[in-house]
């Protein structure tokens, strides 16, 4: 069992449906967005989707794991930034993620699918402290861990040798991922 608590209610707006609203609302803004941006958005949103749903079946196995969105509290989000913290995400990567999930919140709470009384369960949950952003600067960029680089290779298709190709030039070069594919024969 999880050191979480909530109290399920099955009215209203699921966390599934509010994130299918959201993407097509994300969808409709075309070309008004990074696409980039867009795939770590969605990335972000499914990731919490998916952990929900996990959580949801731990605490309460007998209910429907798809919870009104409106049960979603501050326990939720923080559980789910424990879940980051324990995979070794950044403070700025997660900063980032908690971002995405807030805009998703704040998004329910204007369109009327979170109640506009209660504050967004994401409010101060996430954030890149000027502390943070102090040890970052004195740490520098660190080398991957054996588990990173097991993560990074574990979601390349052997089918796709110039992807393999690019992750092991970035792995021992250090450039990133665009300067990577602006390379040439030249």
């Amino acid at each position: 069992t999880s050191q979480y608590q909530t109290v399920p209610t099955q009215s209203g707006l699921t966390l599934s449906q509010a994130v299918i609203n959201y993407k097509q609302h994300r969808l409709s803004r075309g070309k008004n967005s990074n696409p980039e941006t867009e795939k770590e958005r969605i990335k972000a949103l499914n990731t919490f989707e998916s952990w929900h749903k996990d959580y949801c079946k731990e605490i309460f196995p007998s209910l429907n794991p798809d919870f009104s969105l409106a049960s979603i509290d501050r326990t939720h989000i923080t559980g789910f930034r424990t879940m980051l913290e324990s995979l070794d995400y950044a403070p700025k990567t997660m900063a980032k993620i908690g971002s995405y999930i807030h805009q998703f919140f704040a998004y329910c709470q204007d369109s009327g699918f979170y109640p506009i009384t209660q504050i967004l369960p994401t409010t101060k949950q996430f954030s890149f402290t000027e502390e943070d952003k102090k040890n970052a600067s004195k740490a520098g960029f660190q080398a991957f861990t054996y588990k990173q680089i097991e993560a990074i290779f574990e979601h390349i298709e052997p089918e796709t040798p110039h992807q393999h190709f690019s992750a092991l030039l970035a792995l021992f070069t250090g450039a990133r991922r665009q300067e990577i594919a602006g390379l040439t024969t030249d």
